[in-house]
């Protein structure tokens, strides 16, 4: 069975990653057997980030790189029946919505102030149900996450 590795719920929503639902959303509507491993740590990621899965003795990291690897190991019914076009417009929507409306919810979670305090107050929430201290992981998460990108996002434009 496959092992879902991903944050805890967030500001509402059944994650704060887009990412991350993403890859859940898929695994839902795919029917592919999963279980969400409770309390993952993003340290023991195979690249530092959420979300990633374990299959058949296999860690893949990557949301896209882990839906091509489902595509390919379980088949692919949800895009079979898509035409070359429908295919080609899925791919600019997950573009446009992964490589650049993705900045604007990163900018309005860790750099204005209201985004900021209900980031902090999910972040300590997750401490608090998994018994970590927290009180410098989120600053830690938050200056990262406020590190500029080269070249990636609205921070390139700054």
């Amino acid at each position: 069975m496959i092992r879902l590795y991903q944050f805890e719920p967030a500001f509402g929503l059944p994650n704060a990653s887009p990412f991350c639902m993403k890859l859940e959303t898929y695994l839902r509507m795919s029917g592919l057997p999963f279980e969400i491993a409770p309390n993952a740590n993003v340290m023991k990621a195979p690249k530092g980030k959420m979300p990633y899965i374990e299959d058949n003795g296999h860690a893949i990291a990557d949301s896209t790189l882990i839906i091509e690897y489902l595509k390919k190991t379980y088949g692919d019914k949800l895009d079979a029946k898509l035409s070359s076009e429908q295919r080609a417009i899925a791919l600019a929507m997950q573009r446009l919505m992964e490589e650049n409306l993705y900045w604007a919810a990163v900018y309005s979670r860790w750099f204005e102030p209201d985004g900021w305090r209900l980031t902090q107050q999910a972040f300590l929430r997750q401490a608090a149900a998994t018994c970590e201290n927290d009180s410098l992981g989120s600053c830690a998460a938050r200056n990262e996450a406020r590190t500029p990108r080269p070249r990636h996002g609205p921070s390139y434009f700054r």
